[in-house]
């Protein structure tokens, strides 16, 4: 069972924010609280990835979010509402800020990023080889020797087991979508992706490259 942790605040946010051209002023709280009620119930159906030591707790709680916004209407959303649910969700910049003026060609900066990343892959395939962070991702930094861009490939997925076991594998193509978007406003680089686990591989390979 996963220590639960409340929606993340932009979950949280954005959801309260939408609630409001879906439910009425008197029903409003009402549907909220079973929305939270839906999403508590959901943390107790996963593993422990590790809590908020664990430094992409942000996507599976906001993800289990979704899933709870989702699973809260009769008829459920369309692919289209959930599309702006997860943009709501994940998208945080314009795509002028982060990583925006790096240039992810340049061997000295590949350097220096891949030296930031492997410590933690090593942290991340350790807790996830004993157990003590459950489903996590594993990382494998640069598998295929990638001379453009940043490449990392996030081994397994626990939003992808989640909506496995919950009967909501439809849904996961709108969500592996939302990151193309979300790498584009927030870091200000493209998303070049070949396959996912949603798909039914091992890995979901990331690779970041400039715009």
């Amino acid at each position: 069972m996963a220590v639960y942790i409340p929606m993340p605040k932009e979950s949280y946010n954005d959801l309260r924010e939408r609630l409001k051209t879906k439910a009425s002023t008197d029903e409003y709280e009402e549907k909220w609280q079973e929305i939270e009620n839906i999403y508590r119930q959901f943390i107790d159906d996963i593993p422990d990835i590790g809590g908020k030591k664990n430094m992409m707790w942000k996507s599976l709680y906001g993800a289990i979010a979704c899933f709870a916004w989702y699973e809260a209407f009769d008829p459920h959303p369309d692919n289209a509402e959930m599309k702006e649910v997860l943009r709501g969700n994940t998208v945080r910049g314009d795509g002028t800020g982060g990583f925006s003026k790096i240039d992810f060609n340049r061997p000295f900066v590949q350097k220096i990023i891949y030296g930031i990343i492997r410590p933690v892959a090593k942290k991340f395939n350790k807790k996830k080889a004993n157990g003590t962070w459950g489903n996590t991702w594993g990382l494998d930094v640069n598998p295929l020797n990638r001379t453009e861009g940043i490449s990392i490939h996030l081994v397994g997925c626990p939003i992808a087991d989640f909506a496995k076991s919950h009967g909501y594998m439809e849904l996961m193509p709108i969500f592996c979508q939302s990151d193309y978007e979300a790498m584009r406003s927030n870091m200000g680089k493209e998303l070049y992706r070949e396959h996912t686990v949603a798909e039914g591989f091992d890995d979901c390979d990331y690779w970041m490259k400039n715009k």
